[in-house]
């Protein structure tokens, strides 16, 4: 007998990794889209991580317009990390489903209950129902 897992393991909607942008791809984006060059570039999104880092490690928080607040923040073990919060525009821009432009799979199963997945599930394993 499968588990209700399996069946939103294999059903659920999943994005799908289109892979990773590097720092040269980045820059040469902006490049296009701006009066600035790739090194310039470059140089501004070091800046900006060395300000971060540099704020963060003595307690501040950074807000940045339009991409959202760095924190500083701590756990019980007493590791350091940093919270990334993305800007309201950011979030509400990439909950907009349809203008997501990546993979999904199993698109069609956007909204389905887990026991709408479990009747697929089960109708698609005859010899392992899940109850």
């Amino acid at each position: 007998m499968a588990h209700k897992l399996k069946a939103v393991h294999e059903y659920a909607p999943k994005l799908i990794n289109s892979g990773t942008m590097d720092i040269n791809d980045i820059c040469e984006n902006i490049s296009r889209r701006s009066s600035l060059n790739t090194g310039e570039i470059r140089n501004v999104i070091s800046e900006l991580k060395e300000n971060i880092l540099f704020y963060a490690q003595r307690g501040f928080s950074m807000k940045v317009e339009g991409l959202g607040i760095f924190r500083p923040s701590i756990d019980l073990k007493g590791n350091l990390f940093l919270n990334y919060i993305a800007d309201p525009t950011v979030k509400k821009v990439m909950s907009q489903f349809s203008e997501y432009k990546g993979e999904i799979k199993n698109r069609d199963n956007c909204g389905k209950s887990i026991c709408e997945l479990v009747e697929l599930w089960n109708k698609e394993n005859p010899d392992d129902q899940i109850h």
